[in-house]
């Protein structure tokens, strides 16, 4: 009624076809992806994904779904794969030195001795707020009265024979380390055991020195720093 009446009225200007992801935007996307940093680009990510890459074009004025995306990176041969960390303070001199040295060790060992790997990890509880719907200006959630708890859980295996040993405890690291080091010694009685770590500040503590004395059958050796992938009880 009201064009009839004024017949001035016209439609808005249309946006017109979305900019197309072409050779230029393929090109950009290859070497995103090749650079490997979303960080430089304002992103809080540590790699790249078919959604952030969809938000960084869509920030330069390109609207593209995620699927064209996908389908350009599996032309460009590319893969979805599960990330590997690199550790850039590791030193890839003594990595392959503590390999041979270890191989050396590990094929003159006798009956006698026992070559462990060990590896701990913590696990900690604790109430956690998420999102939800409410009609009050605060969400409140009743809860019962609670003490966060953490466990700390060590494990060895020997690569050599199979053997496995564990243990857990929720009392601190320390103490729980001294427990796990008396379970090796209970396991192999008799035997020398040759004890493979990380560098955690525990196990080179004043305590664990003063403990291990009780044990001279178990002599640590400390692995290179960053190096994961040489410890078999990581797996």
């Amino acid at each position: 009624m009201q064009w009839k009446h004024e017949k001035t009225l016209s439609d808005k200007p249309k946006e017109g076809r979305p900019p197309s992801f072409g050779k230029k935007e393929k090109k950009e996307l290859k070497k995103l992806v090749e650079e490997n940093g979303p960080s430089k680009h304002g992103f809080n990510v540590t790699m790249w994904d078919t959604k952030s890459l969809q938000l960084y074009f869509e920030g330069g004025g390109v609207k593209v779904s995620r699927e064209p995306l996908r389908m350009a990176l599996l032309e460009m041969g590319g893969h979805y794969v599960k990330a590997v960390h690199e550790y850039a303070e590791a030193d890839l001199k003594k990595q392959l030195a503590f390999a041979k040295r270890t191989l050396r060790t590990v094929g003159s060992v006798d009956k006698d001795t026992v070559v462990l790997f060990k590896d701990e990890m913590s696990a900690g509880g604790s109430l956690r707020k998420g999102y939800g719907w409410t009609l009050n200006e605060r969400l409140v959630i009743r809860a019962s009265a609670y003490h966060m708890k953490r466990a700390n859980v060590f494990g060895a295996v020997s690569p050599l024979i199979g053997e496995v040993v564990q243990s857990s405890s929720e009392s601190a690291k320390t103490p729980a380390f001294m427990r796990f080091l008396g379970k090796i010694a209970d396991k192999f009685p008799g035997k020398k055991v040759l004890l493979y770590m990380d560098n955690f500040r525990v196990h080179s503590s004043k305590r664990i020195k003063c403990f291990l004395k009780r044990y001279p059958n178990i002599k640590v050796r400390f692995m290179p720093p960053y190096s994961p992938w040489l410890n078999p009880q990581e797996y």
